[in-house]
């Protein structure tokens, strides 16, 4: 992102530029530089509606709910906009009976194919962003994100759950990796000392979403595969690691 760095302050003094207000990268970066929420109206209607970006802007301007209100009636009026035959609708129903085929729609004479994954992650999309916009609106801390109405939806469908598990403990260590790596460097003195982690991964998981961290302690091999490669780094990364000074430590919450 460092190549970006003239052209951010370029697009802060005036020199708006339409290519880079559909990067997300790019005005993730001005945001940052600026802590200023409206670079959103400049942004495109692509990544406007896009789900990391959105999650984003969720996360980073929580507090302020005139802007999550702004940002969540956008968000609705686009999925009420949808026609009926609208790949989300469609996946929603798809993804039921979904487990390792793939899905194909008609549209306007032309047939386009949809993998499983691709289905799924739409839905996975969808329904984060409506716990995130409920979480914030209300100005609460529902200790969870979303993952026991998946399983109201899909509980018969163990590849659909794995799936969705996996996509959550991702998300929950792309947020949280420092404070993660900040309680196993709290706990265990040495690298040597490492062993029995999945207390702590379940335990660290249920401070996000309770039904997920449940879900992994019966799941073993999702529970792994989750966490595998930070743990994996951060033994490689021993020596080197550094406490963030703003990292949040949680060691006792655990």
């Amino acid at each position: 992102m460092q190549e970006y760095s003239k052209i951010v302050a370029d697009y802060i003094n005036g020199n708006r530029n339409k290519k880079l207000e559909d990067n997300i990268d790019f005005m993730k970066l001005v945001i940052e530089k600026t802590n200023n929420k409206e670079y959103y109206d400049n942004c495109s209607d692509r990544l406007k509606d896009d789900y990391n970006f959105v999650m984003y802007l969720l996360k980073k301007f929580a507090e302020d709910t005139s802007f999550i209100s702004k940002i969540s009636f956008r968000i609705l009026k686009t999925i009420k906009s949808k026609e009926p035959r609208d790949i989300f609708e469609k996946s929603i129903k798809a993804a039921n009976y979904l487990a390792k085929t793939d899905y194909k729609q008609t549209e306007n004479n032309q047939e386009q194919y949809f993998s499983s994954e691709e289905i799924l992650s739409i839905v996975y999309s969808h329904i984060r962003i409506d716990f995130e916009l409920i979480n914030s609106l209300i100005n609460n801390n529902l200790n969870s994100m979303g993952f026991g109405y998946l399983v109201d939806l899909y509980g018969l469908n163990t590849n659909i759950l794995n799936f969705f598990a996996l996509k959550m403990s991702a998300e929950i260590l792309e947020y949280h990796s420092d404070d993660f790596k900040e309680i196993i460097h709290n706990g265990f003195e040495n690298v040597e000392d490492i062993e029995q982690l999945h207390n702590i991964c379940i335990d660290f998981t249920r401070l996000y979403d309770s039904s997920l961290a449940s879900y992994l302690e019966n799941n073993y091999e999702i529970l792994e595969e989750s966490f595998n490669g930070i743990v994996v780094d951060i033994i490689t990364n021993w020596d080197n690691y550094s406490s963030k000074e703003n990292s949040v430590n949680l060691t006792k919450k655990i």
